[in-house]
């Protein structure tokens, strides 16, 4: 069994932890020196460290907010709904009313086991505690009459982390089934049967990237109209119009086609399976450009418009 066969078994079923499933897609990525994907299997172990790094499968999300308070004569509420509404504008968008999970994998799935939603949630920093008593006394925001904030979660739902979980899986599996079609023996140890260049156009494909497409060489510049979201007959154009052949634009049309008949007649919202595979056989030069661009270049040009049309930022 190749490398690739173990991760498309284990991502294809709930068996097998993603942080297991993770490590087997660590060693592809070093096998086929990927360095945006290791550092993506790295994220999804460790954490995520810095917000801007969070991919949007794991938020921020907007969240219910409830509160423990106290009032005089031993009055109190507890899991009391605070509404954003009673907040400035300024606050209402902030932290205080959304979640992320920057967490690892691991302990996302641990978290994810609890039975009910009353074993999670995000707690407000007391500083946020501190400041919503302070504009109570102010009068600048109301909540309960005479009632100070004691404590403020924000209620986190297990089917949130277990969509996290279920994202990431499938990611892995799009792309072991992507590689798949374009090198079946691609992550072996002592082969080559992939280029670098390839291998990242695929990924980006999936895991995301600009949405601005340009094509840019020593001879040739172009800036190129990206499809809006679902129009095909856009994307085609935008192909046509930078060299694709007709035969590579036909296989396209039975490719999107087919991907949207394994999702039950729908267009799904990430390239399928047999897209990115269309995908990475363009990159490794099986498109025919006219000269129009190089070859290296045509991947992700070409990634670029059908991220577009897919509506991927």
């Amino acid at each position: 069994m190749t490398l690739l066969d173990e991760i498309i078994e284990s991502a294809s079923g709930d068996d097998v932890p993603v942080s297991s499933l993770l490590r087997k897609v660590k060693v592809l990525a070093s096998r086929i020196g990927t360095g945006d994907l290791a550092k993506w299997v790295e994220h999804e172990l460790v954490g995520y460290s810095n917000s801007d790094e969070l991919p949007s499968y794991r938020g921020p999300f907007e969240a219910e907010v409830l509160g423990h308070f106290s009032g005089p004569m031993g009055s109190g509420l507890n899991n009391a709904p605070i509404p954003p509404s009673a907040f400035p504008e300024n606050l209402r968008e902030g932290y205080l009313f959304k979640v992320a999970f920057p967490q690892p994998i691991a302990e996302l799935q641990e978290l994810g086991k609890a039975k009910s939603a009353d074993n999670l949630g995000s707690p407000w920093p007391a500083d946020a505690i501190s400041m919503t008593n302070y504009m109570l006394q102010q009068g600048r925001i109301k909540l309960y009459p005479y009632m100070g904030l004691m404590q403020a979660t924000r209620r986190v739902s297990p089917q949130q982390l277990s969509a996290i979980i279920d994202t990431v899986r499938s990611r892995v599996l799009d792309l072991a089934l992507t590689l798949e079609g374009v090198s079946p023996g691609v992550g072996e140890r002592g082969t080559s049967k992939i280029d670098t260049a390839t291998a990242q156009t695929i990924i980006n494909n999936i895991y995301g990237g600009s949405n601005n497409v340009a094509i840019q060489s020593s001879d040739f510049h172009q800036e190129i109209a990206a499809p809006p979201r679902g129009d095909e007959a856009a994307l085609i154009s935008s192909l046509a119009s930078i060299g694709i052949s007709e035969s590579q634009i036909g296989e396209l049309r039975d490719a999107l086609r087919a991907d949207r008949e394994e999702a039950g007649g729908q267009a799904p919202d990430t390239p399928g399976p047999r897209v990115n595979a269309w995908l990475g056989k363009l990159t490794l030069g099986a498109a025919n450009a006219s000269g129009k661009i190089a070859t290296s270049a045509i991947g992700g040009v070409v990634g670029g418009l059908i991220k577009s049309y897919f509506g991927i930022a």
